[in-house]
């Protein structure tokens, strides 16, 4: 007598994959959210560090080429001449190329010639509000994946930067996460901060960036304690809560 062998059926086979590929196709992408969320979150904050550090040390250079035993206290302080030597007296930040260019501690910095700005748009993909992106010019380390965005101050501002205190914002800030890789939107991969007058980038979405620009809501990009949901808005505002979320993009 013939001992008779037990196993799947070919239906019950099937069935056993189509339910390991839909429990795939729910998981896989989440995973892939959550991991490239991470990483862009990462390479934001190191665009910050690579900023901040970079500015600190210009007040250093500034502190070297003067007679002066302390560095400068603030930017607005910081004329053309501070970092050449010369008698330039107009200000560090009337020029958008001034930031990165006029700096020796920015050498590793380069203009970003492919990248689009014209393509950036807002977390839901319309056109950022009026006044946002312009007179902008990208640039981008050579040495790290961020591609920082610096809105120039213009020439009329000279006598607000005269007069601005150290806490004061005076320029915006947007740091990509992965240069022209796509999405390219504001609150996924593109954030944006408020550069004050101590040199410290101020998150956009916090109530020292909103005295600034008042058109960013402090409660943009928060969550609805009734749906317990995300609400993005433009996105403008989600740096605030990136920086809560110690810097991983969960939104």
């Amino acid at each position: 007598m013939k001992k008779r062998l037990n196993g799947f059926t070919l239906v019950e086979v099937l069935v056993c994959v189509g339910i390991v590929g839909m429990i795939a196709a729910l998981v896989v992408p989440r995973f892939v959210n959550n991991t490239r969320g991470s990483i862009n979150g990462k390479a934001i904050a190191r665009g910050v560090e690579l900023v901040q550090n970079g500015i600190a040390n210009i007040m250093q250079e500034v502190q070297n080429n003067s007679d002066d035993e302390i560095a400068p206290a603030n930017l607005s302080s910081i004329t053309l001449g501070d970092l050449s030597g010369g008698d330039d007296d107009e200000h560090y930040l009337t020029d958008n190329t001034n930031l990165f260019t006029s700096s020796r501690v920015f050498m590793d910095i380069e203009d970003a010639a492919n990248y689009n700005i014209n393509a950036i748009r807002d977390y839901e993909g319309n056109a950022l509000p009026n006044g946002y992106l312009t007179d902008t010019h990208a640039y981008k380390f050579k040495k790290a994946t961020p591609v920082v965005i610096f809105q120039e101050i213009q020439p009329a501002q000279e006598e607000t930067l005269a007069n601005a205190e150290n806490d004061d914002i005076l320029t915006r800030i947007y740091i990509d996460a992965n240069g022209s890789d796509r999405p390219n939107r504001v609150g996924k991969d593109i954030f944006l901060f408020g550069l004050n007058n101590s040199g410290i980038l101020i998150p956009a979405g916090s109530a020292a960036y909103f005295e600034f620009d008042n058109q960013v809501e402090t409660d943009d990009c928060d969550v609805d304690e009734e749906t317990d949901v995300v609400d993005p808005g433009n996105g403008l505002a989600c740096t605030q809560r990136l920086v809560n979320n110690k810097w991983n993009i969960d939104f």
